[in-house]
């Protein structure tokens, strides 16, 4: 039962440099095979996790001893997954859905440190 996700191995890598004494950078790559299945399109078309690399990075400014400002990025790059669904379209045979996702984030977070 379910979206019939298989289990998905991720594979990370980070960085965390401290700039300065109130300045720290961050980065990252994220890696990981779709769960979907090319026989689940039509399941998945309200939960279409089809992306695979990520892409991170962002920023922690202290503003004083007792506060920062964070910024971040991400961004899943476009993938699409093809296959059919219990719907044929009438003169075709095999995949005849896809989904498709792509995402971008942008985080600000102020910090009070008390």
């Amino acid at each position: 039962m379910g979206f019939g996700w298989r289990d998905q191995t991720v594979y990370k890598l980070g960085m965390d440099y401290k700039w300065s004494s109130t300045l720290t950078v961050r980065g990252g790559l994220n890696y990981g095979k779709s769960p979907v299945q090319k026989d689940q399109v039509l399941f998945n078309m309200l939960a279409p996790a089809t992306t695979e690399k990520h892409i991170t990075f962002g920023y922690t400014q202290a503003l004083d001893k007792d506060s920062d400002f964070t910024f971040t990025f991400m961004h899943a790059f476009k993938k699409t997954i093809s296959g059919p669904t219990m719907f044929p379209v009438a003169g075709t045979q095999g995949d005849n859905a896809a989904l498709t996702m792509a995402q971008t984030s942008l985080s600000f977070a102020y910090g009070l440190k008390f």
